[in-house]
């Protein structure tokens, strides 16, 4: 438990230094994994407001939601990282 913690302040430390404030939107597309668990609880540690994704949408959807969502972040697991400039593409606003 106490390595959990840590990991998810440190992550939501790490946020907060790449730029994150309080009330940034981020968006997670990743598989459920433990990297997807922290970033799950460390996106609120450091303030934002979270917009998961679900992996079952199309690009376009995707892009959708952020947009729609005001998502200023896109955390993206190494699963999905191929459809990152297509979403940029698409929602250019998520560009962090």
């Amino acid at each position: 438990m106490a390595e959990s913690v840590d990991r998810v302040a440190r992550l939501g430390a790490a946020l907060r230094d790449l730029g994150i404030d309080d009330g940034d939107r981020v968006a997670i597309y990743g598989l459920n994994s433990d990297r997807y668990h922290e970033a799950l609880l460390a996106i609120p540690w450091a303030g934002a407001v979270l917009n998961p994704v679900n992996t079952r949408w199309s690009p376009q959807e995707i892009a959708y939601s952020l947009v729609d969502c005001q998502s200023d972040t896109l955390i993206v697991d190494e699963h999905f990282v191929d459809l990152v400039p297509a979403l940029r593409a698409q929602a250019p606003t998520s560009a962090r």
